[in-house]
């Protein structure tokens, strides 16, 4: 008869136990680094959205002056179509720009914070939820979970 004997069977599983042992810590770092890269991917589009809303305002001579931020807004829609905007300016309608260029109707739309100063954007974050680790920063990059907290 042709089989596998215990010992050998033993082995093997054995053999797969050790392997996967190696791996799945591997596995987990390499998802977190994906979570992170997509993150500050989300923050560059953001700030780009944000330098775009900032210059049609400015067309409209709607300027932005101080502080203008936009503290951990949602990008989900409510409802099935986004929001329209007017470049006045405001937080509030900056905010609607970025839900409209960036947003969905999907709960995985994310959450946005801009910092502008005086018509000039001066960071972007982007987290999928305001208690998300992953936050990601623009211009310059998040490198470590953690490092920026969405507020």
């Amino acid at each position: 008869m042709k089989a596998f004997t215990l010992i050998e069977l033993i082995v093997v599983i054995a053999i797969v136990g050790v392997l996967s042992a190696i791996l799945i810590p591997s596995l987990i770092g390499h998802i977190g680094e994906a979570r992170l890269a997509t993150a500050n991917s989300n923050a560059k589009t953001a700030y780009t959205n944000s330098c775009i809303y900032v210059a049609k305002c400015a067309a409209k001579d709607a300027y932005m002056q101080g502080e203008v931020d936009l503290c951990a807004h949602p990008l989900r829609w409510n409802g099935l179509t986004p929001p329209q905007y007017t470049a006045d300016g405001t937080a509030e309608d900056m905010g609607k720009a970025l839900s409209q260029k960036m947003g969905s109707a999907s709960s995985s739309a994310g959450y946005v914070t801009v910092k502008t100063y005086d018509g000039a954007v001066t960071g972007a974050f982007w987290a999928r939820s305001v208690v998300d680790e992953y936050v990601g920063h623009f211009p310059e990059p998040a490198e470590n979970k953690g490092e920026y907290v969405l507020d």
